[in-house]
C-alpha cells in the first residue's frame, strides 16, 4: 500500500518537530569544587584566559597547567557551563592528561562564539611550550568548534 507524500511528512514532521520544540533544557546547578588532581603532572604556569578555566563552575577561572604537555580544550552545548564536563574532566585527570573547558553564552551567534574560541585557542597556544592542543565539543559546541 502506497502512503501519500502528505502523510509521509506529516508523520516525520510529528516525530521530528516534538524534539526540536523543546530546546535546550536548563541546566542544573552544579558542583563548584575544584578537582582532584588525579595523576596530572605537576603545574608550572597560571593561565587566565576569558572563557577558558577549569572544568567547574566556580568563579575562579585561572587554571594551572604543566605546559609541556598537550591540553585538551571541552565545549559545552547548549545551556551548559564548564561544570558540565566536571566528570569528563576529573577522568582526564585520573589518566594523567590535561583538561580545561571553554565557556560561552549559547545565546549569542556562532560566529561570535567561534570567534571567541579561536581568539582563547591563540592566547592558549601562546602560553604553553606543547602546542598540541585537542578540542571537543558536545552539541551546539561542537558547532562552535
Amino acid at each position: 500500500m502506497r502512503i501519500p507524500i502528505q502523510q509521509r511528512l506529516g508523520t516525520v514532521i510529528a516525530v521530528i518537530l516534538p524534539p526540536l520544540m523543546l530546546g535546550c533544557a536548563a541546566a542544573p546547578e552544579l558542583d563548584p569544587t575544584p578537582l582532584e588532581p588525579g595523576r596530572l603532572p605537576a603545574a608550572n604556569i597560571t593561565v587566565s584566559i576569558p572563557q577558558l578555566g577549569p572544568c567547574t563552575d566556580s568563579p575562579e577561572r585561572s587554571f594551572a597547567l604543566d605546559s609541556s604537555r598537550p591540553v585538551t580544550v571541552l565545549v559545552h552545548g547548549c545551556n551548559g557551563s564548564a561544570g558540565r564536563f566536571r566528570s569528563l574532566a576529573q577522568l582526564y585527570a585520573f589518566h594523567g592528561q590535561q583538561a580545561i573547558c571553554f565557556d560561552y553564552d549559547g545565546r549569542d551567534s556562532l560566529l561570535r562564539s567561534s570567534a571567541e574560541l579561536v581568539a582563547a585557542l591563540g592566547s592558549l597556544q601562546e602560553k604553553v611550550r606543547d602546542r598540541n592542543v585537542t578540542v571537543i565539543g558536545h552539541s551546539m559546541g561542537g558547532l562552535v568548534a
